[in-house]
């Protein structure tokens, strides 16, 4: 896990990327507070997809935006990704219908945690109606977002 590491961003981001192409084998990949933004969602996405064995994938603490899960959302849905952590990543009603994307497209994703955003009942029920329909998820974790109790 390379977690809190905020120097871990831009070029440096882009070397691991590159290195990480030739090992393949990356299991679980924790980014939790980098301070990623913009391009680095492209290496991150370069990482998915080169790394068939990635099951983990850890974004959590970093600003996720939903042009930055657009450009995820294509290698998610054709990796063996099972886990991924979305937890305090400032999500918003305007990522949900990409958050729908990626539960409903995705092959093995089992577990999303959506916890500590600012995701509300509209946006949730992006995420929720694609829940119905997903192959594999079993777990969905939207605990302390701004979801209406009605």
């Amino acid at each position: 896990a390379l977690a809190g590491n905020r120097n871990l961003h831009g070029e440096g981001l882009q070397i691991l990327s590159k290195a990480l192409e030739r090992n393949g084998r990356l299991d679980y990949l924790g980014l939790d507070g980098c301070n990623l933004h913009g391009e680095d969602y492209e290496s991150v996405r370069h990482i998915i997809a080169t790394n068939r064995s990635l099951r983990v994938l850890s974004l959590a603490v970093n600003p996720v935006t939903k042009a930055a899960l657009q450009v995820l959302q294509p290698a998610l849905s054709h990796s063996q990704v099972k886990v991924l952590q979305l937890v305090t990543a400032e999500l918003s009603d305007d990522c949900a219908p990409v958050l729908g994307e990626i539960v409903s497209s995705s092959q093995s994703l089992q577990k999303l945690q959506l916890s500590q955003n600012e995701l509300t009942t509209e946006g949730v029920s992006h995420v929720l109606r694609a829940a119905q329909s997903a192959r594999c998820l079993t777990v969905l974790d939207l605990s302390e977002n701004k979801i209406d109790d009605c």
